[in-house]
């Protein structure tokens, strides 16, 4: 948090969203994430303020987030918001494809090629193994 004032303000993000791009990048290169940072889940995820009287919370709880927009906004709204969330949940086995696309755009290899990458790599450093492997003539 930072101070400005007398208020306290957040000073990181509100939303860490598509972590499974981050754990990708981070598998790529040959680590995880975990490793580099430490997450924690936020509840609130987010506060919308127009007025003193007039504020918008919303929850990582889809429940939470419905009730509290059917109050501020109606029961419609509401509606809306929770078939926005089922049509996110019926398109996350697209989440595969991204992350082959981001492979692709980003030049990163796949888990496997760097494994393969590794493994060859490790077999050529050590001395047992060299001297097990047949030599080319």
């Amino acid at each position: 948090q930072v101070a400005i004032g007398d208020a306290l303000l957040d000073a990181g993000p509100t939303v860490f969203t598509m972590r499974w791009v981050f754990d990708a990048l981070f598998e790529a290169a040959g680590t995880q994430l975990d490793a580099h940072l430490t997450l924690r889940p936020a509840s609130l995820l987010a506060r919308h303020a127009w007025s003193a009287s007039e504020r918008l919370d919303l929850y990582a709880d889809i429940d939470r987030s419905a009730a509290a927009i059917e109050a501020f906004a109606g029961p419609a709204e509401a509606r809306g918001y929770r078939a926005f969330c089922a049509r996110a949940r019926a398109t996350s086995p697209a989440r595969s494809s991204a992350i082959a696309r981001l492979r692709t755009v980003t030049g990163l290899p796949s888990p496997r090629a760097t494994a393969v990458r590794r493994a060859v790599s490790a077999s050529a450093k050590s001395p047992a193994a060299s001297r097990s492997m047949p030599r080319a003539r």
